[in-house]
């Protein structure tokens, strides 16, 4: 027994069964769902169509889609950015800051158009892969068995991000392989990948300021003997690249994508979540408002165990201020976030941070780890079976 738990215990038997647990569901719904039509995935609206143009084949839906549309458009051709092409329009601008997931996927393609449908998906299956390395790699560096990072790609939001083209997968993968080269010094491999973190998810870059933050703020009270400038590549690097970026889209297309976003995602603290809580209590007991309770339930179970062991953890100072921020965050979600039955997809930072922080603690794990594989299943058989 000890032999074959000193075998598991490396970060590519991580990556490997995250692969593994993200092809069966993929598969599952591919065939079950989908009927073996991968651009059902995409969830393409009839009301964002403009013009013709949108490739043959792919399947359009009554009503607005949903989000992985865009990200399925810009991986048409990740150079084309005006708000109308191949007969789709952007419902924001701000959609052109998350490049990395749909460019990730015309590279797989090669740039055959024919061939997106499918490397969308392939792109999140893999990223869910090095998702599971990275999460391997922290738990391995926080002192415990590699396979405890699997809690990190066993997010049940995740599940909606791959059933659907989006982007929350890839960002994460990038983030926590950034976080994992931080931690080991490899300040230029951790800027590259918040790079790729910050233009997947423009979320990621408060992780890239509170990194900063916490850096120059020990360096001038000595508290960090790193050199300047060598040990701030990881910062420097992707905040550069991401403001690059911006400047792209905005001699492009005349607008700077982050002064279009952020606005419809956050409220007053508390308010968001109550409206969500009471629109979920009076629809019970649906199978909908069932699954939203367990799933807020076991989220806030998460944060408060973190919470719990903040001073106690391994994690280093910027992972457990950025803990903090994303709670605070948290509760200032806008309405519309609570209220959508998507798996709390977007508060997948509230959760690896908490599992990061975890992961850091002297605590015993295997009852959270044990709800979080319950709602892994429940909402797997959910989008299977129901959607």
């Amino acid at each position: 027994m000890q032999r074959m738990a000193a075998r598991g215990d490396s970060p590519v038997v991580a990556a490997v069964l995250s692969v593994f647990g993200a092809t069966v569901f993929v598969v599952a719904r591919l065939v079950v769902v989908a009927h073996g039509d991968a651009s059902v995935f995409i969830v393409v609206g009839s009301a964002h169509l403009s013009g013709s143009g949108l490739p043959r084949g792919i399947t359009v839906i009554r009503g607005s889609g949903y989000d992985g549309q865009f990200y399925y458009r810009l991986a048409l051709d990740p150079a084309r950015l005006a708000r109308t092409a191949f007969g789709i329009r952007f419902d924001s601008l701000s959609r052109l800051e998350r490049i990395g997931y749909p460019a990730i996927a015309w590279l797989v393609a090669g740039g055959r158009r024919s061939l997106i449908p499918d490397t969308l998906i392939v792109t999140n299956v893999v990223s869910l892969g090095a998702l599971g390395l990275g999460g391997g790699l922290l738990a391995r560096l926080s002192g415990r068995h590699a396979l405890w990072g699997l809690t990190l790609a066993g997010y049940w939001g995740y599940l909606w991000s791959a059933g659907r083209d989006l982007t929350e997968i890839t960002a994460a993968a990038f983030l926590v392989l950034g976080l994992v080269a931080y931690r080991t010094n490899r300040w230029v491999l951790a800027g590259v990948l918040l790079l790729g973190a910050v233009l997947t998810k423009e979320t990621a870059t408060y992780v890239v300021v509170i990194l900063a933050a916490t850096r120059l703020i020990g360096w001038a009270l000595r508290r960090d003997r790193r050199p300047l400038v060598a040990a701030d590549m990881a910062w420097i690097i992707s905040v550069l690249g991401f403001l690059a970026w911006q400047a792209v889209v905005r001699a492009d297309v005349g607008v700077i994508p982050l002064r279009q976003s952020g606005q419809a995602n956050l409220g007053l603290p508390f308010v968001g979540l109550v409206d969500g809580f009471r629109h979920y209590v009076s629809a019970f007991p649906s199978v909908a408002s069932s699954l939203w309770m367990v799933e807020f339930a076991v989220t806030v179970t998460l944060a408060v165990a973190a919470g719990t062991c903040l001073r106690r953890t391994s994690a280093p100072l910027h992972e457990r201020v950025v803990w903090v921020a994303v709670v605070i965050l948290a509760i200032a979600t806008a309405r519309g976030i609570w209220l959508g039955d998507v798996g709390f997809r977007s508060l997948d930072d509230l959760y690896l941070f908490s599992w990061i922080i975890l992961l850091g603690s002297p605590r015993r794990l295997w009852p959270l780890a044990g709800l979080t594989a319950a709602v892994w299943m429940a909402v797997a058989v959910e989008l299977v079976l129901y959607l």
